[in-house]
Formats: C-alpha cells, sequence, structure tokens
C-alpha cells in the first residue's frame, strides 16, 4: 500500500484488495493503479457527501442557486472509478474479459497488504 494514500483511500485499498484477491485478478504490477482506484473512490465519497450536505443546489455569488461544485467532482470521480475499476476487474463485464486470465498467485497479492 503506498504511504501517501489517505486515512479514507486506505480503508478502500483494504476492503477492494480483498474482493480483488478472492477473484484472483490482482498482482503486485497492479499497486499503482489500485491506489489511484483507492483515491478516486475516497474522493467520490467526500464529494458525494458535500452533496448530500449541502444538495444539489447552493447560493452563488449574485445570491441566485447554482449547481453545487461538489456535483462535478462527484461526476467526474465516478466516471473515473469505473473506468479505473473495470480496468481491475471490479464489473461484471470486466470479469468476463478477465476470466480467461491466468490467475494470479494470492501468495504474492499478500505483499500488496504491507
Amino acid at each position: 500500500m503506498p504511504s501517501w494514500l489517505t486515512r479514507e483511500a486506505r480503508a478502500v485499498w483494504r476492503r477492494t484488495l480483498r474482493e480483488l484477491q478472492a477473484m484472483r485478478v490482482v498482482t503486485p504490477a497492479d499497486a499503482h493503479h489500485l491506489a489511484m482506484y483507492c483515491t478516486t473512490v475516497a474522493e467520490y465519497i467526500a464529494a458525494a457527501a458535500l452533496v448530500a450536505r449541502d444538495g444539489l443546489l447552493v447560493p452563488g455569488r449574485d445570491g441566485g442557486q447554482v449547481a453545487n461544485p461538489a456535483c462535478r467532482i462527484e461526476r467526474d470521480r465516478l466516471v473515473m472509478a469505473h473506468r479505473l475499476g473495470a480496468d481491475l476487474g471490479l464489473s461484471p463485464a470486466a470479469r468476463v474479459s478477465l476470466a480467461s486470465l491466468p490467475q494470479a498467485d494470492p501468495t504474492d497479492v499478500e505483499s500488496l497488504l504491507s
């Protein structure tokens, strides 16, 4: 696990790595890609919390209502997480294409947990 991951991204890392390990589709070579996925999911969760707290519309500079800027961040992170997750096999469609790949050695995956 990269040391630069935030606490929130580390939680996503642990949870996601367990899923990938169970599917036997992750190797140590995937560490940076997994880290990007985890960071993106953590940022999505933070943006979604802001939208839930403040609503879809917020007061603008001129006093009128404008779209909450966190909505754009939430949407962008959702799209990015979907793409990164698909690369890792975290969607049903992606798993179909990964099914023909050789299985990862589970002992190699243990090194990713440290």
